[in-house]
């Protein structure tokens, strides 16, 4: 039996590394063929493709030659003020991708993009659904919003299976230090037992979801979410900010006192955001 194609984009970032551990450990290698496609190179055991999915050129050429039955696009940028380099990674690719899909001579089954939490901006109440009105007030955010206006158009015009998960706020081993977690554990790393640490805003509270269950989901999204819908990914509840770094701390095994330094707070960051996950759960439970 031929296995059907999946292409990875961003197989070598955060997400990207656990995603791969999970198709190896969940022994998807009878049906499906994973295909990595990274601008570093992957060690896996999986074919791999070494190229800068920014260059709609060396992107196309890519899936023209696998002919990927399946899409997964994980690659994103995280931070940057720069709206033309967030707008040609985090929203031109996603469209290549469709574009591709539209003249593919494989069929394409599903293509499944990743969106944010940041497409919320601040939000007067809580939880937030789906269809709760999105007000980025971070670049990061609007890309991910122009990016699911332009995928549900491709759906409505041209029927191309696009699924977003909008997915909230993650936590792993390997998280970016772009991220929260991540820079918190750069500096308990970095810190003498017994010092004190300065730090930002403690006092927020974020949706976290683990991140080898999220790619679990990812998977199940995949194969088998209808097109043109959208999903939170999130747990469904909030968590102070200040209870995760005291956790991080304890993990850790040292004594360090937490100091509050003000220059460290960001002007958009919000006092509370969790999800409604309902029509991820209801999804799940049918499957």
């Amino acid at each position: 039996m031929n296995r059907e194609k999946i292409a990875i984009l961003g197989a070598g970032g955060f997400t990207g590394k656990h995603f791969i551990d999970y198709l190896q450990r969940q022994n998807t290698g009878d049906r499906y063929e994973p295909i990595l496609i990274d601008i570093t190179p992957i060690e896996s055991g999986y074919e791999s493709h070494t190229i800068d999915a920014c260059d709609h050129l060396m992107l196309k050429d890519v899936l023209d030659r696998i002919s990927p039955v399946y899409i997964v696009n994980l690659m994103g940028i995280l931070r940057s003020d720069d709206l033309n380099q967030l707008y040609r990674c985090n929203v031109e690719v996603s469209r290549h991708l469709m574009q591709y899909a539209v003249q593919a001579h494989v069929p394409v089954k599903k293509i499944l993009l990743i969106g944010s939490v940041a497409e919320y901006g601040f939000v007067a109440e809580n939880p937030v659904d789906e269809n709760f009105p999105r007000n980025p007030v971070s670049a990061y955010g609007l890309s991910k919003v122009i990016q699911q206006e332009e995928a549900l158009y491709f759906w409505r015009k041209y029927h191309v299976p696009v699924v977003i998960a909008r997915t909230f706020n993650l936590i792993g081993q390997g998280i970016s230090n772009q991220l929260a977690i991540g820079a918190w554990r750069e500096k308990i790393a970095e810190a003498a037992d017994r010092a004190t640490v300065r730090f930002g805003n403690l006092e927020s509270y974020r949706d976290y979801m683990e991140v080898k269950d999220v790619v679990d989901i990812y998977w199940k999204l995949l194969l088998h979410a209808p097109g043109g819908e959208v999903y939170n990914v999130c747990s469904g509840s909030a968590v102070q900010m200040r209870t995760l770094l005291e956790q991080e701390i304890a993990q850790s095994g040292k004594n360090i006192t937490i100091e509050i330094d003000r220059s460290l707070y960001k002007p958009d960051d919000l006092p509370i955001i969790y999800g409604n996950n309902s029509k991820l759960v209801h999804f799940l439970k049918n499957l």
